[in-house]
């Protein structure tokens, strides 16, 4: 046995997810160990997007509602978020078919979402780049940030992108549809920003290349990323240091190499540069190694390593700040297949540790002292 001391001692939470056909079939969602071992499993009428645990031990996930599922643009579609208590029963939902991609719970616990938006056509014209003629039914669609209180289920606060984002300085890439101006795919509430220290909402625009602080009580972008730093990202979020992690997938970033390269990137925001990155060597080949042109996420553990999920090969592992792989893991968990392959796809994944939640039950240690499914990970010096 590898030294154990380098891993993270914290459980996996993951949803295998199809965009298919298959849609309309139950999704799942699993609380793994590090070994591989299922811990709790959570079923879902529709397939699960994403998922988040709450302190209590209840389940919060977007499903993806079938309804009108052409209607809106790109993929990422949700419609209805729901939480799941500890025996998988729903004792909370809000249905929009408008709703995508991610959600956050707040504080207050309220859900914070991402919502499509028809982008006015006025601005929309404003664009430049783009597939020309790609429009969805002749629209371009941009997205709000809205804020659902809990109890009435009404929303209380949005935030209209094209409002308060210039067309003009944002560029689609040549083979950009220009459905979506924005597409953005994931979003975090912040209590206080890295620059004035109010509520701020962290958010990833993949359309145009740019993370951004949105700040809540004016709407105004107080931060956007430099041009060229990002491309096509996922998974922006903040971490303690007042520093940003995320997923570079680098679709459509001009390289040298014939190959797609993604990498991990912690950006400071106050200085505007690359404070640490991972990407898989400094070869080539090693690059290669590394590249996913959608899903994606990355997540700093307690420890100090980084979580990195390669989403469209189910495919997740823990390196140190080193960037040594101490930890290598194949999504076990599948759903539905149109093809020869076990579908283990996943959006993303998050890590808890054992004291994060109050577990309604007892349940195994995330790391335990003798596994019992050996094959499906590597524990490395």
């Amino acid at each position: 046995m590898s030294d154990r001391k380098k891993v993270d001692p914290s459980f996996v939470l993951l949803s295998p997810y199809i965009a298919s056909s298959y849609l309309n079939k139950e999704g799942a969602v699993y609380l793994l160990d590090l070994f591989g071992k299922v811990v709790h499993k959570w079923k879902a009428k529709y397939q699960v997007f994403s998922a988040l645990l709450k302190k209590n031990g209840n389940l919060v996930i977007s499903n993806v509602i079938t309804d009108n599922l052409n209607k809106y643009p790109g993929g990422g579609k949700s419609g209805c978020i729901s939480e799941l208590n500890w025996n998988g029963k729903v004792i909370w939902e809000y249905h929009n078919e408008l709703i995508h991609h991610d959600f956050e719970i707040m504080p207050n616990g309220n859900i914070a979402a991402l919502m499509y938006e028809r982008m006015p056509k006025d601005l929309a014209a404003k664009v430049k780049g783009g597939i020309p003629g790609s429009e969805c039914d002749g629209d371009m669609w941009s997205d709000a940030i809205i804020e659902i209180d809990r109890e009435t289920k009404k929303i209380i606060w949005t935030w209209n992108a094209y409002k308060y984002l210039d067309p003009e300085k944002y560029i689609l890439g040549e083979r950009t549809p220009r459905s979506e101006f924005m597409h953005s795919n994931s979003i975090r509430f912040v209590e206080k920003n890295p620059f004035d220290g109010q509520e701020a909402f962290l958010i990833s625009m993949r359309h145009i290349n740019t993370v951004a602080f949105i700040r809540k009580s004016d709407g105004k972008v107080i931060w956007r990323s430099p041009k060229g730093m990002f491309s096509y990202q996922h998974d922006a979020t903040l971490l303690p240091s007042g520093n940003i992690l995320a997923f570079d997938n680098g679709f459509f970033r001009p390289q040298r190499r014939p190959f797609l390269c993604s990498r991990i990137l912690e950006v400071d925001p106050r200085r505007n540069i690359i404070v640490w990155r991972f990407n898989g060597g400094d070869t080539g080949p090693e690059k290669s190694r590394f590249g996913s042109s959608i899903l994606g996420g990355a997540q700093r553990l307690r420890n100090g390593n980084t979580l990195i999920a390669d989403g469209l090969r189910g495919h997740l592992f823990e390196i140190t700040k080193n960037k040594k792989v101490v930890w290598d893991f194949i999504n076990p968990c599948t759903t539905h297949s149109t093809g020869p392959w076990q579908n283990n796809i996943v959006f993303r994944a998050r890590r808890y540790r054992e004291d994060e939640i109050d577990w309604p039950e007892k349940i195994s240690s995330p790391l335990p002292l003798f596994p019992t499914i050996l094959e499906r990970i590597v524990l490395r010096k």
